[in-house]
């Protein structure tokens, strides 16, 4: 909220953001952080920010999105798929981001880096928030210019390679890559189900589709 609030201040045009909850039961989560930090916006003789929290529609919102500021999770791949400029955040304990950056064995966490294999979008794993840094980079993608044309392309680039045939072998090694296992080429078969309750193989050697 913090981030939204200066990128509002710092951005020549006026801006709006829009919060989608997965769920209704959710709001009663949300609604009062979104509350006390209007009221201290408000405390600090500062407008509040014109925020609107919405139960749902989060596909319809990226879709009519120019940028996104979104929390880790499966909302990363929602956001690839809409070729949405996202910044990922991530907040950790100090003692839990230091073990992380030892103990992982992949370079990124958002899982549309994951997937797409290498940077695509800006993540921040922290433990106080740099928001200098966030709401810089935020600012870049957010107006026409070179960053956010990279942001787009690298976003168009990712999405068609996620979207070919064989998108369940890939899932499946980034799964393994997260454990730290690398997946043999002789013991192809992964075990799926199709919508119908059947089990079925899918070969991670001959990558026929989905």
């Amino acid at each position: 909220l913090e981030v939204a609030h200066r990128l509002r201040l710092r951005s020549p045009r006026p801006l709006r953001f829009v919060l989608p909850v997965a769920k209704p039961g959710l709001r009663e989560l949300v609604d009062p952080i979104v509350e006390a930090h209007q009221r201290q916006i408000q405390a600090g003789g500062r407008e509040p920010l014109p925020l609107t929290v919405i139960e749902g529609s989060s596909s319809s919102v990226m879709q009519m999105a120019r940028l996104g500021l979104v929390c880790s999770g499966t909302a990363t791949l929602e956001c690839l798929y809409h070729e949405l400029p996202i910044l990922v955040f991530y907040r950790v304990g100090w003692l839990s981001r230091i073990l992380a950056r030892w103990l992982l064995s992949v370079k990124n966490i958002a899982l549309a880096n994951i997937v797409a294999g290498r940077t695509v979008v800006p993540e921040y794993l922290y433990s106080e928030p740099p928001l200098d840094a966030m709401v810089d980079q935020a600012a870049d993608l957010l107006r026409d210019g070179e960053p956010r044309e990279e942001c787009l392309h690298s976003l168009r680039e990712a999405r068609q390679k996620v979207s070919e045939p064989g998108a369940s072998r890939r899932a499946a090694h980034s799964v393994l890559s997260l454990l730290g296992v690398r997946a043999r080429t002789n013991l192809s078969q992964v075990a799926v189900s199709d919508p119908a309750g059947s089990t079925k193989t899918d070969s991670t050697e001959d990558d026929h589709g989905d």
